[in-house]
């Protein structure tokens, strides 16, 4: 089984990296959060709709986070990348 993908971007704000917007895709669909620098509490995440989410980011310097992972209930393993992106 592969899980569907996240991203999670993380914007540099008073030289502290803090993330600003999580996207999955969950059964093709785009589920797509402001976290306002929230990390892990996702009742403190605004999901917002949009096509294009890079659109929802503020000009400034980010890491993308992107992964997923793949496995079954006997073995797994996981895939982690990171991206510095300018916008």
């Amino acid at each position: 089984m592969l899980s569907e993908p996240y991203y999670y971007f993380y914007k540099l704000t008073d030289r502290e990296w803090v993330k600003a917007l999580a996207v999955y895709i969950r059964e093709g669909e785009k589920q797509i959060f402001l976290t306002h620098g929230e990390s892990w509490e996702r009742e403190k995440w605004e999901r917002v709709c949009g096509e294009s989410f890079i659109d929802l980011l503020l000009p400034g310097e980010y890491i993308l986070d992107v992964g997923a992972w793949w496995g079954n209930s006997e073995a797994a393993d996981s895939f982690q990348d990171f991206f510095r992106l300018l916008k």
